[in-house]
């Protein structure tokens, strides 16, 4: 009776957004929790207890989402530190309890059921997030043994998507860590795990079971960014660079209205004009302009548009050509992303007219990105 009602709880806290599904998940918590309390008088079939603290589980890590999914929409005023850190306060004792309730979840021979191990390494990946580089390095490598152990029992696209998601993660932090705490080349491992990680994943993607294949070759192409990124090689840079937007540009034909693919591609020509000298840079920095302009181009609304790789090229573009980037004006904060004055003379001809402009010296353009989206 208790697990039926905890049952609808959870299935009417994931209709629900914003505080009011961080209520919702409280209560339909305490239902599984009593129906666990219950099993004490009245112990429930092996399966049934299995899935009740399954249940429970899913439930707690779905707070603690819920939970910093209100803090990062709270308002540029309400939203200080103090506030940021009372919601990761609040949000990992939820991720811990919903871990250890997985934990509850076997199989016959006594194994962490797969479905509670791939989302037992999804909570401890997003607990990460909320944790020093240190200590997040050691949370992801106990989310990669959560995975590992699915894997050995069901191999699937998701899963091994989200391994690669953790490694490229675990990479990046890695190399925060000094040399002296991680040892070797544990950065480079960890990059090289996780595109094959990735090449597994593509290769299980399959339509008929609902596989994401545009979003995995969408984070791979992000993920031959990131290991690029902190290549010390220049031409070993590039060469990853050309790789992270092959799997980019594979990710669009797949999604032509998805603009996140566009904006990765800009970001890694921007990021591959970087480790070039000026006078071989300007090819990729156009490039990066195009895919903001497609952008700008064939967006849903006319008034409102994501851009962020245009801003961002424009202004090393401006660099590169004229030496006078201090004339780009860019304010960065949370709500409000960036707001460019550009002069006009320092856009393409091309560019300035697909965005309305004429191209003289003395008129500027003002992109102003809030929320992540834009309107020129």
């Amino acid at each position: 009776m208790f697990h039926a009602e905890a049952e609808t709880l959870q299935q009417r806290a994931e209709r629900k957004r914003g505080r009011e599904a961080v209520s919702a998940y409280e209560q339909a918590a305490s239902g599984f929790r009593r129906a666990l309390d219950l099993e004490q008088r009245s112990p429930l079939p092996f399966e049934r207890h299995c899935d009740a603290y399954f249940g429970l589980a899913e439930v707690l890590q779905n707070w603690a989402e819920a939970v910093l999914a209100v803090c990062r929409t709270l308002p540029d005023a309400d939203l200080t530190r103090d506030v940021e850190q009372q919601a990761s306060n609040a949000a990992q004792p939820l991720f811990r309890q919903s871990v250890e309730a997985y934990q509850q979840v076997r199989t016959g021979m006594q194994e962490m059921r797969a479905d509670a191990a791939v989302n037992s390494g999804n909570a401890l990946a997003a607990w990460a997030e909320l944790l020093p580089a240190g200590e997040a390095v050691q949370m992801l490598a106990s989310a990669q043994k959560s995975y590992e152990a699915a894997l050995t029992q069901e191999e699937d696209a998701a899963t091994w998507g989200n391994r690669a998601d953790a490694l490229v993660r675990q990479a990046e932090l890695l190399a925060e860590v000094t040399p002296a705490q991680v040892g070797g080349d544990a950065v480079g491992q960890a990059f090289a795990q996780a595109m094959q990680a990735y090449e597994k994943a593509c290769s299980m993607t399959s339509s008929e079971q609902g596989d994401d294949l545009p979003g995995l070759l969408h984070n791979w192409g992000v993920g031959l960014r990131s290991m690029a990124d902190l290549q010390k090689d220049a031409e070993a840079a590039c060469n990853i660079y050309a790789l992270a937007v092959q799997k980019l540009q594979a990710s669009i034909q797949f999604v032509r209205g998805d603009v996140a693919p566009h904006n990765a591609v800009g970001d890694a020509h921007v990021s591959w004009a970087e480790h070039l000298p000026d006078s071989n840079a300007m090819q990729h920095l156009h490039l990066a302009l195009d895919q903001g302009i497609k952008v700008l181009c064939t967006s849903v609304h006319p008034a409102v548009r994501r851009c962020l790789a245009l801003e961002r090229c424009t202004a090393k573009w401006a660099s590169c050509v004229c030496k006078i980037s201090r004339t780009m004006q860019i304010y960065t904060s949370r709500k409000v992303h960036k707001l460019t004055n550009v002069p006009c003379s320092f856009l393409p001809p091309w560019v300035a007219f697909k965005i309305g402009v004429k191209p003289d010296t003395t008129t500027h353009v003002c992109f102003v990105c809030a929320n992540g989206m834009m309107k020129a």
